[in-house]
């Protein structure tokens, strides 16, 4: 009976252990590529933002303005949260921007909120964002 007992617990720990791995994976995979920023009152009518995600964990964002394009660069790292929303981290854009963010959606749209700044301080941290996949 005893040997049953843990032979259970041994299987439903390795299935947790199983799926935890795998949603971070899955999630990172669905965040690497191209996103194209969309106006939620913070980008002018004729300027394009894009935000890229590497698999190097290399974050780019490129603004494209009629008659220029500036490029910045950052690090990103996505947190999988088996009972919590899932979680992004972006570090050394600008002050406007790094922090912790909450995924609130992640299919051909990604919507984030940043709850934290990089201190951990959450007083006024509060950002919205949205892309489109290209």
């Amino acid at each position: 009976m005893k040997i049953k007992f843990l032979f259970v617990i041994f299987v439903l720990t390795s299935l947790l252990l199983g799926f935890s791995s795998c949603s971070k994976n899955t999630l990172e995979d669905k965040l690497i590529g191209d996103w194209e920023q969309k106006s939620v009152g913070q980008i002018p009518d004729n300027v394009n933002v894009v935000w890229t995600f590497t698999a190097s964990h290399s974050l780019y964002r490129t603004t494209q303005w009629p008659d220029s394009s500036k490029t910045d660069t950052a690090q990103w790292s996505a947190h999988s949260n088996f009972m919590k929303k899932n979680t992004l981290r972006i570090e050394n854009l600008d002050e406007f921007n790094n922090g912790k963010y909450i995924i609130h959606r992640l299919t051909d749209f990604l919507e984030i909120q940043r709850t934290e700044f990089p201190d951990g301080s959450s007083g006024g941290a509060f950002k919205w964002h949205e892309f489109e996949k290209k």
